[in-house]
């Protein structure tokens, strides 16, 4: 059965649950979002085969891509899945997007072809990815109904509390994977910073729709990087340990924060760092003048060539 014959088919058989008014809408927006998910074959663009579909078994981002693809059909799924009681946005607040949607873990979880394969983090952070290519998004305020609202908070000792989980389903078309391909590796390990998503979508847009994300490494901080990096050909720029000792001392942070970091700036592409063991770095050609003595399997950051 597709998602559109869904509404008839509960409205004959469970007539006692009350349909949502905009249930029929959000089934054809999901129908339409499955057909154009992308194979190997397929016609859809190319950016989005990049992002979702294995080039071949040795392809390194294999099990992440097929992670992010579980994860975007879990929520077209989760979609159809709600179709009792009050609509979560207005109609006429969103154009030409998709119907509200609430998304928790334990929703996306249990809607996952391969929940083998998934964490609460890498969730998490597949939910980030498709939310900077524009597949989903954030449902503001003035775009929740009241029964949005209710979702969209929650009382914890009588204090109101935002709980931002109340997105809006977009047309597979109207995404833009590039925002994804171009700009970050596809690592569902490490979280996106807030700062890299302003330098990706503009300060406004990540102010409003990713109001949630606040740590991270900074602007400050990518600015030094990209000093760092100019001009640096193929010599490394430093030991990765010596570099996490600096971030922590400079930033005040733990070593662990400050590896985060160091992920998160190798996850933005134009950045172009990398992690290297020596001999890995050694077999690709950088010079490792000042760095012979380093044990053979220490990592370095290096420009990517």
């Amino acid at each position: 059965m597709s998602p559109e014959q869904l509404p008839a088919f509960l409205k004959a058989f469970y007539p006692e649950l009350p349909q949502r008014n905009d249930y029929r809408q959000a089934c054809a927006i999901v129908e339409s979002n499955i057909k154009q998910l992308p194979t190997k074959r397929s016609k859809c663009p190319r950016e989005a085969k990049d992002l979702f579909v294995p080039t071949s078994k040795s392809d390194l981002l294999r099990s992440d891509k097929l992670l992010l693809l579980d994860c975007w059909r879990a929520i077209n799924y989760a979609t159809v899945n709600q179709f009792a009681g009050a609509s979560l946005v207005k109609t006429a607040g969103v154009k030409t997007a998709g119907r509200g949607v609430y998304l928790s873990w334990d929703i996306i979880n249990s809607m996952l072809k391969y929940p083998q394969h998934a964490t609460r983090n890498k969730v998490y952070n597949a939910l980030q990815l498709l939310r900077i290519a524009g597949f989903i998004r954030l449902a503001q305020d003035n775009e929740l109904t009241p029964a949005g609202l209710k979702l969209a908070t929650v009382s914890k000792n009588g204090v109101t509390v935002r709980k931002n989980n109340v997105f809006i389903l977009n047309d597979f078309d109207q995404s833009d994977p590039k925002l994804i391909i171009d700009n970050l590796r596809l690592d569902l390990t490490t979280r996106v910073s807030k700062a890299i998503i302003e330098k990706i979508l503009g300060r406004e847009n990540a102010k409003s729709y990713f109001p949630s994300i606040k740590s991270g490494v900074d602007e400050v901080t990518i600015g030094r990087f990209q000093q760092a990096v100019k001009g640096n050909g193929l010599t490394p720029i430093a030991t990765l340990n010596n570099v996490v000792d600096r971030l922590r001392k400079d930033l005040n942070i733990s070593t662990v924060q400050a590896r985060l970091y160091i992920n998160q700036l190798c996850q933005y592409k134009p950045l172009h760092l990398a992690k290297l063991k020596k001999t890995d770095a050694l077999a690709q050609g950088y010079d490792l003048t000042g760095f012979e003595n380093i044990h053979s399997s220490q990592k370095l950051l290096v420009v990517e060539k």
